[in-house]
């Protein structure tokens, strides 16, 4: 009987901390977008973003972020990327493009 309890208890142990980890990972997409992309307000190329995207309906996922540059990716509710952003830091030049038929939407220096 303690051993018939023991493994159901280490099951329900396992169970319980998968579906926690799953949403660790981000398995599961929040619909917390707003608060998530309030993180990017300190970026200098922000407002650029803000006045050519609706950030309050994507999410920003940031794909890589070192010395010389930042690429940012917005993803729709679906998961799909619309956007891409690419800044240069040292040359202040942000790269806007539109992942659809649209193309280059932005590039130039900001100021």
């Amino acid at each position: 009987m303690k051993k018939l309890f023991t493994a159901l208890l280490g099951i329900s142990l396992l169970v319980g901390c998968a579906d926690e980890a799953s949403k660790e990972t981000g398995t599961e997409k929040l619909p917390i977008v707003k608060e998530e992309n309030e993180a990017l307000n300190d970026l200098p190329e922000y407002d650029l973003l803000a006045q050519y995207i609706d950030l309050s309906t994507y999410e920003a996922d940031v794909e890589s972020d070192n010395n010389g540059t930042r690429v940012i990716f917005f993803e729709n509710e679906e998961g799909q990327k619309d956007y891409k952003s690419v800044f240069v830091k040292e040359a202040n030049h942000l790269k806007l493009v539109s992942l659809d038929d649209d193309g280059l939407i932005y590039d130039d220096v900001i100021q």
